[in-house]
């Protein structure tokens, strides 16, 4: 069965986590909690405003 997921966030020109060019796609909902988190404020699966 698919995943699905709440984009948080879609950065173009990606260049800093190696070699080439891409998109990344950041999802909401990560329950890893990771200490090296990029994005801590994404880890809420729930819909919310980002700004108003």
């Amino acid at each position: 069965m698919p995943q699905s997921g709440t984009i948080f966030d879609i950065k173009k020109f990606s260049v800093h986590d190696g070699p080439g060019i891409r998109t990344t796609v950041f999802l909401k909902g990560c329950l890893l909690s990771c200490t090296w988190c990029h994005n801590p404020e994404s880890r809420s699966p729930q819909p919310e405003i980002n700004f108003f």
